[in-house]
């Protein structure tokens, strides 16, 4: 904002702050507004002045408020921009304020996720470009990519996941994601690889959890109290993550009873499911299989709507190309 300055063009003397006849209302600092003095008593309430915007460079008219006296000038104030570029103006500020608000939230997502994160330093490197595409691994590249360059639900805006938006507009989903291949054959570098890409973006949050991990705290939680508890809180905070990376689905045989692996996984797959939110998950395992794992409920809804890649067993074990 200008410095309001004297029809002589010097820069206005400040006034007394407690001299009540300085007092304009509304207020002389309001963004859009500069005090104009004037060494004439010409002016008063009720005008009509033209002055010109600072935005469109147009001229336009305005009814002038309040006058006030002060060291022998008539001051009151004058509109920086026109009506219409006022209320762009305010649009792009609150817009501004929102985009930000989305921010902050989003990072403290992020922040949140990191804690619970079983993302280790392994794949941290993941990328595409890195990336050894071969005749076994070259269609589920081409759908994850597909699947990646599908709009968010907000398009250039940020995802902080549905029960963070202020929107109530229709929006796309992002469909789930099942890659499925055999031990070694790069299913999980595929998926660091789209985890890497949407943290890199800063526009929609992910949680990455190995689920053969996630099941051992289960298990420890039975004996201690504390790690269930913890445990407790990490399948609450997968629940509502905008987008939930889970490696190696069905690694860990329940044995003879299914029902308490299945019970854990329904709890945070039905919750993701309801709320229309996007998983991604890698397994050895295909749908059959699978459902003896970690049962036909939690499948059922992991696969409905969800894409799906297919990687074939390669030459040589991903491992040991990486070695």
């Amino acid at each position: 904002m200008e410095r309001p300055t004297s029809v002589e063009g010097q820069p206005m003397e400040n006034s007394n702050p407690f001299d009540d006849d300085f007092a304009l209302d509304p207020d002389p600092f309001a963004d859009g507004w500069v005090e104009e003095p004037t060494a004439t008593d010409e002016v008063k309430e009720g005008d009509e002045l033209e002055t010109t915007c600072e935005d469109c460079e147009k001229a336009f008219t305005f009814t002038v408020g309040h006058c006030c006296r002060s060291r022998g000038k008539i001051s009151y104030l004058t509109p920086t921009r026109c009506p219409p570029c006022s209320e762009e103006h305010e649009r792009k500020r609150e817009e501004a304020e929102r985009q930000e608000r989305l921010y902050q939230r989003f990072r403290s997502i992020e922040t949140h996720h990191e804690y619970h994160s079983d993302f280790g330093q392994r794949l941290s490197r993941a990328s595409f470009v890195a990336f050894e595409e071969g005749p076994h691994n070259a269609e589920a590249l081409a759908v994850a990519k597909k699947w990646l360059a599908i709009d968010t639900p907000f398009p250039g805006e940020i995802n902080c996941g549905r029960l963070y938006s202020a929107y109530n507009a229709p929006i796309k989903d992002r469909p789930s994601l099942i890659i499925v291949g055999a031990i070694g054959s790069g299913k999980s570098y595929l998926a660091a690889c789209l985890y890497r890409e949407l943290k890199a973006k800063e526009r929609e949050s992910a949680l990455w959890l190995n689920a053969a991990s996630l099941i051992a705290q289960v298990r420890h939680g039975f004996s201690d109290k504390e790690a269930g508890s913890l445990a407790g809180d990490k399948i609450k905070v997968a629940g509502w993550a905008p987008v939930l990376f889970l490696d190696d689905l069905g690694k860990v045989h329940p044995g003879k009873d299914v029902s308490w692996i299945e019970e854990q996984f329904y709890a945070l797959i039905d919750a993701r499911y309801r709320a229309a939110l996007p998983t991604v998950v890698t397994t050895e395992w295909k749908a059959e299989a699978l459902t003896k794992r970690v049962g036909e409920s939690v499948v059922s809804r992991l696969m409905d709507g969800a894409m799906v890649a297919g990687i074939k067993a390669p030459a040589k074990p991903y491992r040991e190309r990486q070695a």
